[in-house]
């Protein structure tokens, strides 16, 4: 997914008889990948130290960088903070540091940030 919103989620870029397309990409990636990454992620059996879990949580992050960079942080912010994790208990500080975050390697430590402070109790 991280590829198709590379090519495709870039506001401006597209030939207007792409436009339908594209915008049904980015909806159905903020409506629905997005949020199932990151519940995913939540989930108890999600095991972070494992090799393949973990480097799910480097390709989540690559993803949401590529929605802040081609869509932009207000896109960014209704699709991960508003529409998600308004919706867990999520720490303030991680919401503050997924706004501030500005590329995968920043996204990818709030993530692990996130999952430390939600699951960490469990």
């Amino acid at each position: 997914f991280r590829e198709l919103m590379e090519q495709w989620a870039a506001d401006g870029s597209m030939p207007s008889e792409h436009v339908a397309l594209q915008r049904g990409l980015v909806q159905f990636i903020d409506e629905t990948i997005i949020p199932g990454l990151i519940k995913s992620l939540l989930d108890p059996s999600f095991k972070e130290k494992d090799a393949m879990h973990a480097r799910n949580v480097t390709q989540t992050a690559k993803l949401l960088a590529v929605l802040r960079e081609k869509r932009g942080a207000v896109e960014f912010e209704q699709a991960l903070i508003v529409n998600v994790l308004m919706t867990t208990q999520c720490p303030q500080s991680i919401i503050d540091g997924f706004r501030s975050a500005t590329d995968a390697k920043c996204i990818e430590k709030t993530l692990r940030e996130m999952l430390a402070a939600i699951k960490g109790g469990q």
